[in-house]
């Protein structure tokens, strides 16, 4: 029989080789396995790959995870999903991790034609900005506000947040 849990975990993480850190011509970008980035992860790996970066991406989520970050979690009721990313992310800053990569995401790709609204929840679109709020670190994250809707806007929005670490646009085209 078929899982296709483990079947989508595969195919979204396991085809995904990092530049070897100390061959990355940009250094090191750490994306964390949490909430809506492992969705992403096959675009934002590739991206940030072509840009010459290595990809450090936190392991599978583990009660390590969420006792990792659980001293950073500013609310009670937020769902545990959203949890785990304090983990996540405390995971990439006790790595020394020199750059991280989390963005705010209100929508996907429209999967469904008839379907009229790929709008994220709430949690899943502000939390890199909690995130950022509760972060008690010199280590950068970067949170830009990005849209899978419109690939045109996605790209926009990609060199207009890469420009500040002197990618020239036409290096982030090829990129994208």
């Amino acid at each position: 029989n078929l899982n296709i849990y483990r079947f989508k975990y595969t195919r979204v993480f396991a085809h995904y080789k990092p530049i070897p850190e100390d061959q990355a011509p940009m250094g090191v970008v750490g994306i964390p396995r949490a909430l809506n980035m492992d969705e992403n992860y096959p675009f934002w790996f590739t991206f940030f790959n072509e840009l010459g970066f290595s990809v450090r991406l936190t392991p599978r989520t583990t009660k390590k995870t969420f006792e990792e970050g659980m001293e950073t979690i500013p609310s009670e009721s937020v769902c545990y999903p959203a949890k785990l990313v304090h983990g996540h992310i405390m995971h990439l800053i006790n790595q020394k991790t020199p750059f991280i990569f989390y963005p705010c995401v209100p929508y996907e790709r429209n999967l469904n034609e008839k379907g009229d609204n790929p709008y994220n929840c709430p949690i899943v679109t502000a939390y890199s900005a909690v995130i950022k709020s509760v972060g008690q670190t010199a280590i950068p994250i970067d949170s830009p506000v990005i849209s899978f809707k419109d690939s045109n806007l996605l790209l926009k929005q990609c060199k207009t947040d890469l420009r500040s670490l002197g990618i020239a646009d036409a290096v982030i085209h090829n990129a994208f």
